[in-house]
């Protein structure tokens, strides 16, 4: 499991619940950290697919906490369906989204690609 984190972060959603609640993997799957106050700048999103969303600039890059609308949550009804949908973006976290459709991802400075823009092409 740790190789395949190093591959891709996100290799960690497919981890047994013993394994994802170890220290070490958890680390590896977390290269930013966090914002000690949260992410709660409120963003203007595409209505379409985003019911609303929050954002939070880091050194490194954004972090954004967004919720999908039930209608994209009705082509996207689990994690794994919308996992293999995004499964490129930075430090996605799908844990809350089968109850509350939200999806959590980093942005690095770097990252081009894998940007809000695109991960709201996707979802349409």
């Amino acid at each position: 499991m740790l190789k395949a984190i190093e591959n891709n972060s996100n290799a960690f959603i497919y981890a047994s619940e013993r394994l994802r609640n170890t220290v070490e993997l958890k680390l590896k799957a977390n290269k930013y950290i966090y914002p000690e106050d949260g992410v709660n700048e409120q963003i203007e999103l595409n209505e379409v697919v985003w019911d609303r969303g929050y954002y939070a600039d880091t050194e490194d890059g954004t972090w954004y906490n967004l919720f999908v609308t039930e209608e994209i949550k009705g082509y996207y009804p689990n994690e794994r369906k919308v996992l293999n949908a995004l499964n490129n973006f930075h430090q996605l976290d799908l844990s809350m989204y089968e109850e509350y459709n939200q999806i959590n991802f980093f942005a690095p400075n770097f990252e081009y690609k894998f940007t809000i823009d695109e991960m709201t092409d996707i979802l349409i």
